[in-house]
């Protein structure tokens, strides 16, 4: 015991273990406000309102409710994403597991922080057309060619969104 005292007196320890110390405890403080729920949200929202294609800024932060996977631009191809209004980006701080979309943990970062993402509910798409060798289009994208009268088309987990299916 009297060694280690002896060493913590000396300057060449303590004053690289108190510069240590400060940096671990600021690391800790700039992590937990990086790293924040409202951080993500922030960032999705600015990313939400990015010009250009809205799924390529945001697909780094959605992920599938169920699988926490996340969603590729394959599941999101006839997703056509509308402007998040304040009040959307509002209701996302307070959402839980009940809604469409919210905020969802999926592992840590840096052994210290939580990772968040937002996750989304994945929903199943039926389309039924009575009319033979005609383009079935969703959100003005060629999904599939009806081959008879009696067609109908199913796309498995697809983004919760607005969707409009012609022909």
């Amino acid at each position: 015991m009297k060694k280690i005292k002896s060493i913590l007196r000396l300057k060449k320890v303590w004053i690289p273990s108190l510069i240590l110390g400060l940096a671990l405890v600021l690391f800790l403080v700039w992590g937990s406000f990086h790293y924040s729920k409202k951080h993500l949200i922030e960032e999705y929202v600015s990313a939400y309102r990015q010009s250009g294609d809205t799924f390529e800024n945001i697909k780094g932060y959605v992920v599938w409710s169920d699988t926490n996977q996340q969603v590729t631009n394959d599941q999101a191809q006839y997703t056509m994403f509308t402007k998040l209004s304040k009040s959307e980006a509002q209701k996302l701080e307070k959402a839980d597991s009940s809604d469409d979309s919210y905020i969802k943990k999926v592992g840590r970062r840096f052994l210290f922080f939580p990772a968040y993402r937002v996750a989304l509910k994945p929903m199943s798409l039926t389309i039924k057309t009575n009319i033979n060798h005609v383009d079935v289009l969703l959100n003005e994208k060629k999904v599939a060619v009806s081959d008879s009268e009696d067609y109908t088309l199913t796309l498995e987990r697809l983004p919760i969104a607005d969707y409009t299916a012609s022909i």
